[in-house]
């Protein structure tokens, strides 16, 4: 009987230990949002994709151009020619298919190289006022997976005033 009242005073202790949390949110997104290293991003990676869309464009005029001349012309051609024609077509797909993978790829991977900088500049000054704050818990309300959230708690506004913004 003693164990199990020990046990009770230890589990009630932990719980209320638990209650005395304190839990911050911030919409995390609107916050990388308003990051002026966002916007020159975006635009940067835009760019890098606008490269990739011309050449991918230029392959698919070709590739329609000679399909639609081979059909004009089929019942005029050689089987010989026919089959020559065919190959350019299926060579023109490879290529198109070889840089459509590659450019997603490296599309990603220069977003990835832009973006991950400026997200690890938001955490770091989200820790920083969680830190200052004595927040032991900052949720990400920009899922919006919540029922409420106390506006008292939101530290977006001190966030922003943290880079500058």
């Amino acid at each position: 009987m003693k164990y199990i009242l020990i046990l009770f005073t230890f589990l009630g202790f932990t719980t209320f230990g638990l209650a005395q949390s304190k839990t911050a949110h911030i919409n995390y997104s609107q916050l990388v949002l308003l990051m002026p290293e966002t916007k020159a991003a975006g635009e940067a990676l835009e760019a890098f994709t606008q490269n990739y869309k011309t050449e991918l464009a230029k392959l698919e005029g070709q590739y329609k151009t000679k399909v639609d001349a081979l059909k004009k012309e089929e019942q005029t051609l050689l089987p010989t020619i026919i089959e020559l024609r065919q190959k350019e077509i299926k060579d023109l797909e490879a290529s198109y298919a070889k840089l459509n993978e590659a450019a997603k790829k490296e599309i990603n991977d220069k977003d990835n190289a832009l973006f991950v900088p400026i997200f690890e500049k938001a955490k770091t000054a989200v820790t920083a006022i969680a830190k200052e704050k004595g927040y032991d818990y900052v949720i990400d309300s920009s899922k919006g997976q919540y029922v409420y959230m106390n506006p008292k708690d939101n530290i977006l506004e001190l966030a922003k005033k943290k880079l500058g913004l």
